[in-house]
């Protein structure tokens, strides 16, 4: 059963609808930032927390404030702070960047707890195919089939990023006013359902009516 959903215009002729379906794990995080990475490294921020974080800076090709990195803190080496990771990057490539800035938080449930790092990585994968930051070089490429149902909230200071995203979506075509099922994620043997929802909640409706 579908729970849930958030609406996210893409661009004039595109929407996604991120669906919550009753066995989504749903995630939060509430961003804080930003902060800059000199501050951090220099402790005048505390860096000793672990979960994600974003990295902005003004770049040559991206523009202004672009959305450069997202991660996570715990990697190949194990449990590690957002001072730690943080520091790997300025001697990579965080150096050469101008004003450049992070926003940092840890992970829990919508209840509150702190989540635990296999939960943590499904968010930072789900976060890094939506948004496309150039210099990660990983989970840009995933199938949505094989992750766990999840939801994830950006809430606080999220910045740039999407407000809420889903393993489970739906499309709508602006241009032809209609929603595409089979183009859905985890949705495919739902349609039923999905279809149910969609008209329960009068989606159709407000989608059409959506100023562009």
């Amino acid at each position: 059963m579908i729970v849930d959903h958030q609406i996210i215009r893409w661009n004039d002729n595109w929407s996604f609808i991120m669906m919550k379906t009753e066995k989504s794990r749903h995630v939060v995080v509430n961003w804080k930032g930003p902060f800059g990475i000199s501050d951090v490294l220099s402790r005048r921020v505390d860096g000793t927390a672990k979960g994600v974080y974003q990295i902005y800076s003004d770049h040559p090709t991206f523009g202004a404030e672009a959305l450069l990195y997202i991660g996570k803190t715990f990697g190949k080496g194990g449990n590690r702070s957002f001072h730690s990771r943080l520091t790997e990057h300025d001697g990579e490539w965080a150096c050469f960047e101008s004003n450049c800035c992070a926003y940092l938080r840890d992970v829990s449930d919508n209840s509150g707890v702190i989540v635990d790092n296999a939960t943590v990585e499904l968010a930072e994968t789900l976060l890094i195919y939506w948004h496309t930051p150039p210099y990660c070089t990983r989970s840009k490429q995933f199938e949505p089939k094989k992750l766990k149902d999840l939801w994830v909230q950006s809430i606080g200071s999220r910045y740039r990023l999407f407000n809420c995203l889903s393993t489970a979506w739906l499309i709508y075509d602006h241009r032809q006013n209609k929603l595409d099922y089979q183009a859905s994620t985890r949705l495919e043997d739902r349609e039923d359902d999905a279809r149910e929802y969609v008209k329960k909640k009068s989606l159709l409706d407000l989608l059409r009516t959506t100023r562009k």
